[in-house]
């Protein structure tokens, strides 16, 4: 009888250790899928910072020589690089004046570039010979392709020198 329990105790042991084993065993293949899944993740995550530092240097690098970064667009140099503006050497500017000669009150004058010329900037001023105490304004509206210039109390006597002026400089791209 004793050795019947002896034999029994042993094979219970020797079942708990194997039930055991296969437990771990099924744990460890679980960790390694969990671990390769992290491993992964974590090569995306650093391809991706890659890129992006890539990226940054790319526009750091435009960015010292005045310029953006615009890979594949036309203008780019080899390095992506185009310039900001044109340069001015290069464009057809043209510039389009609108004068107002009324005395006193406030008014408006607004100066368009036609449709297939973009607004480079705005000139003009009020044209006040009695110094009195007009107000001006020169607003550039880049979305609108305009100049608006706002005076108050202007004085003109309508000889060319005391007339209030709105010039839009534009240019062909």
């Amino acid at each position: 009888m004793t050795k019947l329990f002896t034999t029994v105790t042993c094979l219970s042991f020797l079942a708990i250790g194997a039930h055991a084993q296969e437990t771990t065993a099924a744990g460890n293949l679980n960790n390694q899928m969990t671990w390769t899944a992290l491993k992964g993740l974590s090569e995306q995550a650093n391809s991706n910072a890659k890129s992006a530092m890539i990226l940054a240097e790319a526009i750091a690098a435009c960015g010292k020589r005045s310029m953006l970064y615009s890979a594949g667009q036309p203008g780019a140099d080899a390095q992506g690089c185009k310039p900001a503006m044109p340069d001015p050497s290069t464009l057809n500017i043209n510039t389009y004046n609108q004068a107002i000669c009324q005395r006193g009150g406030t008014h408006t004058v607004v100066s368009t570039c036609p449709g297939d010329e973009r607004l480079l900037g705005c000139g003009g001023g009020p044209g006040d010979m009695d110094s009195s105490h007009e107000y001006w304004v020169l607003m550039p509206d880049f979305k609108n392709n305009r100049c608006i210039g706002y005076v108050g109390n202007p004085a003109c006597y309508d000889n060319g020198w005391s007339r209030t002026i709105v010039s839009a400089v534009c240019y062909k791209p």
